[in-house]
């Protein structure tokens, strides 16, 4: 393979820019030339063409077809190519990735926090209803899309999403390896003790990015060795969200403490449980509180939060 893919991909997706890469795979803007339409094409790098790695980029496939909805990025094709190998073919996104945002502010208050927090869970809903589980939650994975003005939220990436041990045909991911993939700081506990993804550790993951969004860091240390990181969030106490972030109400400072607890049966059995907690909370959450989360308003107010990821953001997806 060349380090150059060919301009043109599948016979019909004229490849413009690279907008996205990640440790396997570039993803580049593309033209459609049989529609018009502007596309994102995510080839695997040139040292990625690993059996391995073709198989989890089918598989990732498969995942988000399955996982379709409205806050998940929309697979438009999927094949592979004589010159360039597999290839997925998604809808172009225009905005930027959560992590990119929250580089860019200090906090993020409590309403558009649970308003991002919810619409999260509302995409992981409808895996979970598939016996999927995502398996890599984290801000890079989440994308921040502008569409006329409104910002709503999209899952991008779905490389290591595994079925659940409750799905009705129980199939493991190419290799069974999917439980050794994730992003550290994001894991559960459990997925740091060798377990596969399921519901639970993905409800684990949204408490993680709630509390990261509310308080402008994680809850918990974090360290490059998978048994370190189980010891600190065995042995280390979190602070409650309220001591760290303003307008915080009681109840949703309980809330966040279930969805990160390190015991799985003391959280929200899935996305949809989330989903509907985060709404409940939305309602009784002041949409004019005050923080440093300077430009953009809360949920009631998606024009201004546009504009602020627009200062920051373009055409993005994550490999």
């Amino acid at each position: 393979m060349s380090s150059a893919p060919r301009a043109t991909i599948g016979g019909h997706y004229r490849l413009v820019r690279p907008i996205g890469c990640g440790g396997m795979a570039i993803v580049w803007e593309a033209v459609d030339l049989a529609s018009g339409r502007r596309v994102a094409v995510k080839l695997l790098r040139d040292a990625a063409h690993r059996r391995e790695n073709v198989e989890l980029l089918h598989a990732e496939a498969r995942s988000i077809a399955r996982a379709s909805a409205p806050h998940v990025v929309e697979l438009l094709e999927a094949g592979d190519d004589d010159g360039a190998g597999p290839f997925l073919v998604l809808e172009l996104l225009h905005g930027e990735d959560l992590a990119s945002f929250l580089g860019r502010v200090a906090r993020v208050p409590a309403a558009l926090a649970i308003e991002i927090a919810m619409q999260i869970a509302e995409g992981i809903s409808h895996a979970h209803a598939r016996g999927l589980a995502h398996g890599d939650l984290k801000p890079e994975n989440v994308f921040l899309e502008i569409v006329n003005g409104v910002v709503s939220i999209k899952i991008i990436v779905f490389g290591i999403a595994h079925r659940s041990q409750h799905a009705p045909e129980s199939t493991p991911p190419p290799g069974s390896r999917s439980c050794t993939y994730g992003t550290l700081p994001y894991m559960a506990p459990e997925r740091l003790q060798g377990g596969a993804p399921d519901p639970r550790s993905d409800v684990w993951s949204v408490g993680v990015i709630l509390y990261e969004m509310l308080a402008g860091r994680l809850p918990y240390q974090t360290d490059d060795d998978p048994a370190e990181q189980l010891t600190i969030l065995t042995f280390d106490e979190v602070a409650p969200i309220a001591e760290l972030a303003t307008g915080i109400s009681p109840s949703l400072s309980q809330l966040v403490a279930q969805l990160s607890s390190p015991d799985p049966e003391l959280r929200p059995a899935d996305g949809a449980a989330v989903a509907s907690a985060l709404a409940r909370e939305l309602r009784h959450t002041s949409t004019d509180e005050s923080g440093s989360f300077v430009r953009a308003g809360a949920s009631t107010c998606p024009h201004r939060l546009a504009e602020t990821v627009a200062c920051g953001g373009g055409s993005s997806h994550q490999g």
